[in-house]
């Protein structure tokens, strides 16, 4: 049995900004989906695409977050940044060892899985949180994320 398990979405996760929040929500589904597939042994065709598709996702969050960051002057964007650099590379390095395993790649997915529940959670309750109550002061704080 797997040392890891599903998260929950809860308003603990929240930052505060409702679009940010659906796209964590969103992560949080998508890492639940990495736990499922690899607590059931999925083809390795629905893995690949399971972690593909949180990988893309993922990338398309850390941009939207870097995008605000950098018009709003957020003054630890560089860190953050960086934070989300270490990711990208860390998931890649990840796929790359599943992509290398036979089978369903169990181990690796259950690796990928720990790896992503310490970063999520992690990430949301400190780095994200830390940036959002800084933008509270801004009255329309993600205007220009979605530009």
């Amino acid at each position: 049995m797997s040392t890891f398990h599903p998260i929950p979405w809860t308003s603990d996760l929240e930052v505060g900004v409702p679009e940010i929040d659906d796209e964590h929500a969103l992560l949080v589904t998508l890492y639940n989906d990495v736990v499922r597939a690899t607590r059931q042994g999925v083809s390795r065709p629905t893995r690949d695409g399971i972690v593909r598709s949180l990988q893309a996702y993922a990338v398309f969050h850390m941009d939207h977050e870097e995008a605000w960051m950098r018009q709003h002057g957020y003054p630890d964007a560089e860190r953050h940044r960086q934070r989300h650099a270490e990711f990208k590379a860390a998931v890649e390095a990840l796929c790359t060892a599943a992509d290398a395993q036979d089978a369903a790649g169990h181990a690796s997915m259950a690796a990928m899985a720990a790896f992503l529940r310490d970063w999520i959670l992690g990430h949301i309750l400190g780095e994200d949180r830390a940036l959002f109550e800084w933008s509270s002061r801004d009255p329309n704080p993600l205007a220009c994320a979605a530009e």
